[in-house]
Parts: structure tokens; C-alpha cells; sequence
């Protein structure tokens, strides 16, 4: 594919890193749109904002290092003064996800602000953030498929890439930047409707854990992390979808409970 989109004063810019930078811009800037709509100040934004994405870098980082490098093999660099580890390009999503909620939760504390008020202005942006992502990283070549001849194979051209130039690979980050839009249209819908709290963030959790797990199955790079056969990813994944169980079943109970309170109140008709 193409992992340079252009070059400036002799230096080519890398398109992962292009499309990382205009997936922040966007839903940060589609964010503070809707939050100006519902008159949220724009200066609180921007503090949930900034302090979401530092977070999230932070964090997709460090899950990158810790799935990618042993130990032995970062102490082993630092000894010899080699940082390279801290400065590639790699991250991890799942990092970032963590990371920019809580630091999201950070921001809104600096702010005074409840977080809650945000939801439904940042969360149904987030997977077209994600989308954005996993074009970069079909362009840059990493996160590929399985190896794969069909309809849609994406094929590496050998004097760019690691990759032998007659193998293709499915096209598991397009699958997934289609199926992310999908999910983004589907929290747009919802976000029309009054929701308790957390309802979006968690309808989003749970559908794109059920996502990332089936797309781990057809991942073909080996650099991410095995822990009894299942990938970091997909167990985090399992967390997650357990997790939203958890919250709608929680929901459920206060929502029966409630009503029965209600009914207790009133008396018999």
C-alpha cells in the first residue's frame, strides 16, 4: 500500500501518522459541535479533550510495549541506550480506548464538569476515529490479515514492505473500518434518544468487543500478545463484552426495582 502519503522540505510524512492526526482532529472537532449545541462551554471540552488524548497515547503505548517486548528485551535496550522502543509508531487500540476514558474522566474533574453531560457528544465519534485508524494502518501495513487470495486481497508491494509481493492478505482493517462506521451510525441513532447514563458509552463497548474479537480471528501479524491461546485483544475483548452484560443487567434491575416502587406508591388502581 502507500505508508508515506507525501513528502514536505525532503521528508516523507507518514500516512499512519497523517490519519491518526485527522481521526483526532475529527472527533474532537465533530465533538465540540454537538457539545456547543447542548451549550456545554467549549473551554471544558477542550480540557476533556486534550487530557482524553494524551491519555490515550500514553496508554496505547505502553500496551504496545508490553505486548511486543519482553522484559528481558527493554531492559536489555535500555542497557545499551537504545529508546527505539519508546518512539515507533506502534499502538494499540484497546490502550487508547482505556486510556482516553479515563483520562476523559481526568479532564472533566479539571473541569468541573460531570462527564456524563459528554457522552453523547464524544462517544458516537469515537469508532469513525477508529475507522480513520485502521486505514492508516492499511496504508502503513501493519494490523493485516490473514493471507488471503479472494476478492478484496490486499498485496504488499516487496520493494516496500517485509511481505512477498505474490502473497495477499485480507483486508481485515477495511473490514473493520466498515463495520466501525456502522457502529458510529448506530450511536448517532441512539444518542437521539433519552438515555440513562453511561447507556452509549457501554452499547458502544459491547459492540465493538463483539467486533474486535471476530476481527482477531483474522488477524495474521503474530505481534500481539498470547496469554493461553487467546491475544491480548480478545481478552480484553471477553472483559469488556462481560462488563456491558454486567451494566444492562444492573439497568434492568434498577429499572424493574423502580417501577415496583412506583407501583407500591400508588396502590392498587
Amino acid at each position: 500500500m502507500y505508508p508515506y502519503l507525501f513528502r514536505i522540505f525532503s521528508r516523507d510524512i507518514p500516512s499512519y501518522g497523517v490519519c491518526m492526526l485527522l481521526a483526532f482532529f475529527l472527533v474532537f472537532a465533530l465533538s465540540v459541535r454537538r457539545a456547543k449545541q447542548k451549550s456545554i462551554v467549549m473551554e471544558d471540552v477542550i480540557i476533556v479533550g486534550v487530557t482524553a488524548v494524551a491519555n490515550a497515547i500514553f496508554l496505547a503505548k505502553l500496551l504496545y510495549i508490553l505486548v511486543t517486548y519482553t522484559w528481558a528485551d527493554i531492559t536489555a535496550m535500555l542497557a545499551s541506550g537504545d529508546f527505539s522502543f519508546l518512539t515507533g509508531d506502534g499502538l494499540v487500540f484497546y490502550g487508547g480506548l482505556i486510556g482516553g476514558i479515563l483520562g476523559a474522566f481526568l479532564g472533566a474533574r479539571i473541569a468541573g464538569l460531570p462527564l456524563a453531560s459528554l457522552e453523547s457528544s464524544i462517544v458516537p465519534f469515537l469508532p469513525l476515529g477508529h475507522a480513520i485508524g485502521r486505514i492508516g494502518c492499511a496504508l502503513a501495513g501493519c494490523c493485516y490479515g490473514i493471507e488471503y487470495d479472494g476478492p478484496g486481497a490486499i498485496y504488499y508491494p516487496d520493494t516496500v514492505f517485509p511481505f512477498p509481493a505474490d502473497v495477499g492478505y485480507f483486508p481485515v482493517q477495511f473490514v473493520e473500518a466498515f463495520f466501525d462506521i456502522c457502529i458510529m451510525l448506530c450511536l448517532l441513532f441512539w444518542s437521539k434518544k433519552e438515555l440513562k447514563s453511561w447507556t452509549l458509552l457501554f452499547r458502544y463497548l459491547f459492540l465493538y468487543s463483539i467486533l474486535r474479537f471476530c476481527t482477531e480471528c483474522l488477524r495474521g501479524d503474530a505481534v500481539r500478545g498470547q496469554f493461553f491461546a487467546l491475544t491480548t485483544s480478545k481478552w480484553i475483548s471477553i472483559f469488556l463484552f462481560c462488563l456491558s452484560l454486567a451494566f444492562f443487567v444492573m439497568q434492568k434491575i434498577r429499572y424493574k426495582s423502580s417501577e415496583k416502587t412506583m407501583t407500591n406508591k400508588n396502590g392498587p388502581a
